[in-house]
């Protein structure tokens, strides 16, 4: 099942297209099981000097796992 990723400060709809055709990720269990180097990797060229740093990755991974492990 699919989540709104955009829901995450700093991912917006064209992000989160990135993330899922790069790496599979369409839930927040997805993004929160993806490590900070691969995300960097798959948004380092979208769209020219719009990637994402290190930090922030870091920060919507430990976002994503707090929403995922919330009940529905």
């Amino acid at each position: 099942m699919a989540d709104d990723l955009s829901a995450i400060s700093g991912i917006a709809a064209g992000r989160a297209k990135v993330l899922a055709e790069e790496l599979g990720v369409e839930s927040f269990a997805d993004l929160a099981a993806q490590d900070v180097e691969s995300i960097v990797a798959a948004l380092r060229g979208y769209p020219a000097g719009r990637g994402v740093g290190r930090e922030a990755a870091a920060l919507w991974i430990a976002e994503a796992q707090r929403r995922a492990a919330r009940p529905n």
